[in-house]
């Protein structure tokens, strides 16, 4: 299931609309260990995507081989290290009953490993009600430019010891889970930033974050307008942001170019690269190419931010 049937262009507004309440300078800190636990991929999930990496394409598209418990115990026994023997044989039973739940299939049913297989069950992953694909690309871009605000240099500094050292445990959570790693949460314990940071964070939300959403809005609505001179199937709206971005990297950016505008720009680069890691999305040929184009100025951007 996409998202039924709008275009790339009709989907970014969704998406920022919505993150303009979904960001609250007030709560944010204290939501952010539950949206990233919200991302984290389910067992099942994490088992299909690993399947067809254990076989040969040939032997995939054959069905050679069944979805078993032992197959699945061999999963468990190389993905979940840290557990013992007793909590990796509940999780193979787990995963097993889930499957066969997913698939309509009772019990006794074997599995067929191949791909029409693995793409049903993604597919039910994906859309299960209340976490599909499309409220994952919202939380998870909400992660993404939350993190990248309250990481930003000009607030952190300003930020208590305490609440630095916070943002920098989730920052590094939100990297694993980006690196396909297991996420332990029990060691993050809810997080209330002091008021005096409160007070600082919602003076920087106003001054930096809400006008980067409603610039980024802007660029939207009036790429809407003109559909047919947009790249990349729409995608391309950000094309502007990312030449304003290399031409400050290689100091040819005017004056007027401040912090903040650059700020804005980079907070619509993210927006894009997480609506494009969406599952309905990121194969697609727009994706890619888009894809393609941003990530190498990004990167330049993010180690010469850290020089300068």
């Amino acid at each position: 299931m996409a998202w039924t049937g709008k275009n790339h262009l009709e989907n970014l507004e969704d998406i920022l609309l919505n993150l303009q309440w979904l960001i609250q300078p007030d709560t944010v800190i204290t939501e952010l260990p539950y949206d990233i636990e919200f991302l984290k991929k389910s067992d099942v999930e994490s088992f299909a995507e690993w399947c067809p990496r254990i076989v040969s394409k040939q032997e995939l598209a054959e069905g050679r081989y069944t979805i078993n418990k032992y197959l699945i115990k061999f999963f468990v026994d190389n993905t979940y290290i840290g557990l013992s023997d007793e909590e990796k044989e509940k999780k193979a039973i787990s995963i097993l009953k889930e499957l066969h739940t997913l698939l309509n299939l009772s019990d006794y049913e074997s599995i067929n490993l191949n791909p029409q297989t693995i793409s049903r069950i993604i597919d039910a992953t994906h859309n299960r009600p209340g976490e599909t694909h499309v409220d994952k690309t919202k939380k998870r871009t909400k992660v993404a430019v939350s993190l990248r605000w309250l990481q930003n240099k000009e607030l952190f500094s300003k930020l208590s010891t305490e609440t630095r050292e916070y943002v920098s445990r989730i920052g590094d959570l939100y990297g694993l889970l980006n690196r396909g790693k297991n996420i332990d949460f029990s060691a993050i314990n809810k997080y209330t930033a002091p008021p005096e940071d409160v007070s600082k964070l919602i003076e920087d939300y106003e001054t930096k974050v809400e006008l980067s959403l409603l610039s980024a809005l802007q660029e939207i609505k009036s790429a809407s307008k003109d559909p047919g001179g947009i790249s990349y199937g729409g995608l391309g709206v950000v094309v502007k942001a990312v030449e304003r971005l290399k031409r400050y990297i290689e100091r040819r950016q005017p004056k007027e170019y401040d912090r903040l505008e650059c700020f804005k720009d980079t907070i619509f680069i993210i927006i894009i690269l997480n609506y494009v890691k969406d599952p309905y999305i990121h194969d697609t040929n727009d994706a890619k190419n888009v894809v393609k184009f941003i990530v190498p100025i990004y990167l330049k951007y993010k180690n010469f931010e850290q020089l300068d």
